[in-house]
């Protein structure tokens, strides 16, 4: 038997190229806005254009319900109800996978500057990791780029789902049985 007081005996093996591997799986898709504090990389091809969205604030949630086009064709949802979006998935450098809606215009039709220099914001982090810094000095979205960060980590691998439903399909399935209310939560994490 080894001696238990022998410090050659007490060493623990620290090499992690044997344990066990890890994935993570996603279950859910926050609807959010980028946090301003997240540097973030969006994906180039996975988007959603013109969706229509029901925000329902129950006490401090907010839930975002995507609305099919046929249920919207129905008039069955008030008008100012219903927000048009365009939808972009993205991640932050913990690589947690979010859904930035953009809103496309007011209820008048007008487009504001926040929603004309959010898409441009999402168009760069497509290509570079950056924060997104809301100024309201000039009514619109700056871009902070990441300076400093390594070549190795240019940018994520994207993965996983070749559609964009795909995160929402799986979210929905647990919550609802309906085809409008595919929920996916809203807000802060």
């Amino acid at each position: 038997m080894p001696d238990p007081f022998d410090p050659a005996n007490m060493n623990f093996n620290q090499s992690f190229d044997g344990g066990p591997k890890v994935r993570k799986i996603l279950v859910n898709v926050p609807v959010v806005k980028p946090n301003k504090k997240d540097f973030i990389r969006v994906h180039p091809t996975m988007c959603s254009r013109s969706v229509v969205l029901v925000e329902v604030e129950n006490d401090a949630k907010k839930d975002a319900f995507y609305i099919t086009p046929a249920i919207s064709r129905m008039g069955v949802i008030p008008s100012g109800d219903a927000t048009i979006y365009d939808l972009r998935l993205y991640c932050n450098r913990k690589a947690d996978v979010f859904v930035w809606p953009m809103k496309l215009q007011t209820a008048d039709g007008s487009e504001m500057d926040w929603f004309i220099t959010a898409k441009e914001v999402a168009k760069l982090a497509e290509s570079q990791w950056l924060r997104v810094q809301s100024n309201k000095a000039i009514s619109s979205y700056e871009p902070l780029v990441a300076k400093t960060i390594s070549e190795s980590r240019l940018g994520p691998t994207w993965s996983g789902p070749q559609s964009f439903g795909s995160p929402l399909r799986t979210r929905s399935s647990k919550t609802s049985t309906t085809p409008c209310s595919a929920s996916c939560a809203a807000g802060n994490r």
